[in-house]
């Protein structure tokens, strides 16, 4: 899959709500909400990334949508993950932090729209290198912490804070220690989130905690239903091949 992507972020906010993704041959101008999240969660089928970004697109060329803004950046954010130039990745996390930014200027009170901004900031910073990126910690940090006092068991923010403090350096604010704790939370809060299992492996076996790690992966392939289908393939891949190297 490697659906037509914009080189350049949109010059102006009205470029972001009319620009359609090239190629797109869908007619969506009848596309909902439930159809672009259900597009969204199955995104590993061809085209169907694509389609839930062009509804939700149409969607906001006729009316400004908060749900809507929240929703494409997390479509521009994952078109940016399959991205293969460095350059297009960070153009397209710039755009999905704006269509984010936006969300949460119209709702402020919306925990996913404070989410989605802060994931947006971090791809950014990963793609970027963290030692670049030192910035966006502060931004992530607050809307994962906007997220969490709106929902206190909003497991996708605790995630992200976790992988930030395991992930920076000690003389920027990293710890080990803190992101484990983030990282257990986040499993408590959303225990269906197949991507947490991994992480959560990774930073028990950075503490020496061999037998915790295993109990976690060895959980992962009961997780039904998974909150994220999409990436629930991958996750299990990810989950057999780290527990093959723990025997």
């Amino acid at each position: 899959m490697s659906p037509k992507l914009r080189a350049l972020v949109p010059c102006s906010w009205m470029m972001i709500l009319l620009a359609a993704p090239a190629g797109a041959q869908t007619t969506a101008s009848t596309g909902t909400l439930a159809e672009a999240d259900r597009l969204y969660f199955s995104r590993n089928e061809p085209g169907n990334l694509d389609r839930a970004e062009q509804i939700l697109r149409q969607r906001l060329g006729m009316r400004e949508d908060e749900p809507a803004l929240w929703r494409l950046s997390r479509c521009l954010i994952r078109q940016g993950e399959r991205e293969k130039k460095k350059s297009k990745k960070i153009d397209l996390f710039k755009e999905a932090e704006m269509s984010a930014r936006r969300a949460v200027e119209l709702d402020p009170k919306d925990a996913q729209a404070h989410f989605i901004l802060g994931f947006a900031y971090g791809r950014r910073g990963q793609t970027q290198g963290i030692m670049h990126s030192l910035f966006l910690v502060g931004p992530i940090r607050k809307e994962m912490e906007a997220a969490l006092a709106l929902d206190p068991n909003h497991g996708g923010a605790y995630h992200i804070l976790g992988e930030l403090y395991r992930q920076l350096p000690r003389m920027a604010g990293g710890s080990k220690v803190q992101g484990l704790a983030y990282l257990e939370k986040a499993l408590a809060a959303a225990p269906n989130n197949t991507s947490v299992h991994c992480d959560l492996a990774e930073a028990y076996l950075d503490a020496g905690r061999k037998d915790e790690a295993r109990a976690v992966l060895e959980r992962l392939p009961a997780v039904k239903p998974p909150d994220d289908p999409a990436e629930f393939p991958d996750d299990l891949a990810d989950g057999r091949r780290m527990l093959e190297k723990l025997k």
